[in-house]
């Protein structure tokens, strides 16, 4: 019966506390060094920041000539720059069903941007890519290498963020 009393109890004062001001909730625990927002003048973080150092945001769609694979469910993602090409190419093959993923090839084809295309959001939904133009990448090539070796000078002026594309290797 005590304990039933202690833990409504500690209830209690648990959901009093979700309506304290970080003021008020200092001001009755205080830490020897802690100081109130009124000291500080700042205010406790409300947001994350989503943007990560060292993660490349990049776009992964089906190769425009390719028929028999499936697409993605998740185009756009997020990765450490460092991570190579054949790491991109086993994550494919596994949310894709196909083994093995050494028969996929990843590409970079640039972009059609015409006078007047809107280009929302650094995101590549929506455009058309050359395929005539393309480039294989290399699967030692790291998202970051292949960015600033080939996609930069691909995609102009514009703010893109990296595209790559993926298809059956044809020999």
């Amino acid at each position: 019966m005590i304990r039933k009393k202690v833990m409504i109890e500690r209830q209690k004062a648990i959901k009093s506390r979700k309506h304290l001001s970080a003021n008020e909730i200092a001001s009755k625990n205080p830490s020897p060094n802690s100081k109130s927002v009124a000291e500080t003048g700042s205010q406790p973080a409300q947001t994350q920041n989503h943007s990560t150092p060292g993660l490349t945001n990049f776009a992964m769609f089906l190769h425009p000539d390719e028929k028999t694979l499936k697409k993605l469910s998740k185009e756009l993602l997020r990765t450490p720059g460092r991570c190579p090409i054949w790491r991109m190419k086993r994550y494919v093959a596994d949310r894709i069903e196909h083994t093995p993923y050494s028969d996929l090839d990843i590409y970079i084809l640039p972009p059609i941007i015409n006078e007047g295309d809107v280009i929302i959001n650094s995101q590549a939904a929506g455009l058309r890519y050359s395929v005539d133009d393309g480039i294989a990448l290399d699967d030692n090539e790291t998202i970051d290498s292949a960015g600033k070796n080939f996609w930069d000078e691909m995609k102009g002026d514009s703010n893109l963020d990296l595209v790559l594309h993926y298809k059956l290797k044809y020999e």
